[in-house]
């Protein structure tokens, strides 16, 4: 797709290339926000499973159990908090998702997710055991909605990742929230680095399990600070 040197002020954030004196041209792919939409959601359970520790196991089985325990439940019961960076053929990239309504999350997860996951991995129900007791332990301290990002190859180094937090925070926002959280493998270094910068602070790190958290106004504060 190409963009006429006219529209640069217009998609400058929105675009990854290089200016081309010659033609007046960029020849790069435009990518952008947007919200979740049904028609994503096969591509968001893809990138779901192409970023989770079975990447090198792509089998229908091991999709099934991720996605049952960090996917299926947010763009099925919580669509209006999820939202997708796409390319140019509309076709996502990456997404963040999130749940601010941690009781309908637990009641939908142990009387559907849950058992999705386990038919598909035995040991789901004990890796989902460990999240519910991380967050029902930080949702006490006020972080009432958690959430979770993921971004494939082609989405990655090029910002994307700041603008679905920024998208999400303003539904945060216009929600009320008053602190959010997310869990995270220490061994993801770039992943810790992010949340750090976007505003989260290490809450407790357990096992090789990092818990962040932050307000909604912290993380709105620093997306705001990094994207100038």
């Amino acid at each position: 797709m190409t963009f006429s040197f006219a529209r640069d002020k217009l998609i400058s954030r929105k675009t990854v290339g290089t200016f081309t004196p010659t033609n007046h041209t960029f020849n790069v792919p435009f990518m952008f926000v947007r919200a979740f939409l049904p028609k994503d959601r096969e591509r968001v359970r893809e990138i779901c499973l192409m970023t989770s520790p079975y990447k090198k196991h792509p089998t229908e089985r091991n999709k099934n159990a991720v996605c049952a325990l960090y996917n299926d439940y947010y763009t099925e019961c919580e669509p209006d908090n999820c939202f997708v960076a796409v390319d140019d053929a509309d076709t996502p990239v990456g997404y963040i998702v999130c749940s601010t309504s941690p009781d309908d999350y637990l009641m939908a997860m142990k009387n559907r997710y849950v058992l999705i996951a386990q038919n598909n991995r035995i040991a789901a129900s004990v890796e989902q055991a460990f999240t519910e007791f991380l967050l029902k332990k930080y949702r006490a301290q006020g972080y009432t909605a958690h959430l979770h990002i993921n971004l494939a190859d082609e989405g990655r180094h090029q910002g994307l990742g700041t603008r679905l937090m920024a998208a999400l925070v303003r539904r945060l926002q216009s929600k009320n929230v008053k602190g959010v959280m997310l869990i995270c493998s220490s061994k993801n270094v770039n992943a810790c680095r992010f949340y750090e910068r976007c505003g989260f602070k290490l809450l407790k790190k357990f096992f090789c399990s990092c818990v962040y958290g932050a307000s909604p106004d912290e993380i709105a504060a620093n997306v705001a600070k990094n994207s100038r």
